[in-house]
């Protein structure tokens, strides 16, 4: 079968999957655009907290009763109370902590990365071979630019200039993050490619193929 007679057999598929993709972008290109940052107005809210701790103690003389810098009335269950990610100290650490906390506290990154992992991964299901493929790359591209672009938002904060890292720390501290928040998205879609091409039987395989891949490009 030449290119042509494959476009032209199945032409409404690959209709589907570009639009398809050309909406995603859309959605991130206008998100990136019109995104507001939440961790400006959480530093905000601890800067407050602590000036408000310290009118409190020159008022009562030193005596205070510890509270949180603030509080959210439906916190997520992950990080809700700021625990560390990694055990060892770094600056790339501490950085690659900040990129992942603020992109799973933003209720708006959640949805997008779920919408982006779940519904192509299902759609793979129908379509044929080629455009499967075509949207395989295409929404991993598309992934890793969403993620990619959130942490350099967070690492461009200047409340991070505050404390002392260079820019091998801010590196190691994207790839780091890059790896971890996209391990959820390499093992379910791939693992969809998989089932989509083998059955049951190629689930695992690809899921564990795509998670080394994406440890080799991020290490």
């Amino acid at each position: 079968m030449t290119l042509f007679q494959f476009i032209s057999t199945h032409t409404m598929a690959i209709s589907l999957v570009g639009l398809l993709l050309f909406i995603m972008y859309a959605i991130l290109r206008h998100d990136r655009i019109t995104r507001s940052s939440h961790f400006s107005l959480h530093v905000a809210k601890e800067n407050e907290a602590r000036y408000m701790a310290l009118d409190q103690v020159m008022r009562i003389g030193g005596q205070t009763e510890p509270k949180p810098l603030f509080e959210r009335k439906r916190p997520w269950v992950l990080f809700r109370h700021s625990q560390f990610i990694f055990r060892s100290e770094g600056a790339s650490k501490r950085l690659a902590e900040v990129s992942i906390k603020r992109f799973l506290r933003t209720p708006h990154q959640r949805r997008l990365y779920i919408g982006m992992t779940m519904l192509p991964a299902n759609a793979m299901l129908l379509l044929p071979t080629g455009p499967r493929i075509a949207i395989t790359i295409g929404v991993s591209l598309l992934m890793l630019f969403m993620v990619r672009g959130c942490i350099a938002q967070s690492l461009e904060h200047r409340y991070l200039y505050q404390f002392r890292w260079d820019e091998l720390d801010a590196f190691k501290s994207e790839k780091r993050s890059t790896f971890i928040l996209l391990i959820p998205f390499a093992m379910i879609f791939y693992g969809y490619l998989g089932g989509s091409f083998f059955g049951l039987l190629g689930i695992l395989p690809f899921s564990i193929g795509a998670l080394l891949t994406l440890f080799a490009f991020t290490r």
